[in-house]
């Protein structure tokens, strides 16, 4: 119901309680974690859903802001730390996939406020470098755009904005 509600929000009826849906549909999430506290995909939706009530707060109200924000990271960092979790202690239904799309979402927020060291260490543990030269990928990519696999397609977007944040740290560097 809480992403339900959050997908429903029109930023052009912001006059009409826009972002009491929001609100509405946060809450829903956060009551959600009460009942199943150890469902990282409930948290990263929770980073979706902060990151949408952030930008309708532009401009205004900077501390709510910063707020959302510090709740962003915590959010992610929380799915990050769960997914990490069931690969070290237990076998349950296959969230790799879940485990990538938590860690392109968090990358993504970092890069747009221009975090870009952030975002290559979050997506590093997606990519580790080794010796043999494989990425994760698959040759190419493995992704030709035709496919319907999700997963590799979350993989093949993470490496992109993986390849293109480790660029502009470079940059920074020089």
């Amino acid at each position: 119901l809480g992403m339900a509600l959050g997908d429903s929000y029109n930023p052009k009826e912001e006059e009409n309680g826009g972002r009491i849906v929001l609100e509405l549909a946060l809450d829903c999430l956060y009551h959600a974690t009460t009942l199943t506290p150890c469902d990282a995909r409930l948290y990263n939706n929770i980073g979706l859903l902060l990151e949408k009530i952030a930008s309708s707060f532009s401009g205004e109200n900077q501390h709510h802001l910063y707020m959302e924000k510090t709740n962003i990271h915590q959010a992610y960092q929380t799915s990050i730390k769960l997914h990490q979790s069931y690969q070290t202690y237990g076998k349950c239904a296959d969230v790799t996939h879940d485990y990538d799309g938590t860690c392109l979402n968090y990358a993504l927020f970092l890069s747009y406020q221009d975090d870009f060291e952030g975002a290559v260490q979050i997506l590093s543990n997606l990519f580790p470098s080794n010796n043999d030269g494989d990425n994760g990928v698959g040759e190419g990519g493995g992704y030709d755009g035709s496919s319907s696999d999700a997963g590799t397609r979350i993989r093949e977007d993470a490496f992109r904005l993986f390849m293109f944040c480790q660029q502009q740290v470079d940059l920074a560097s020089l």
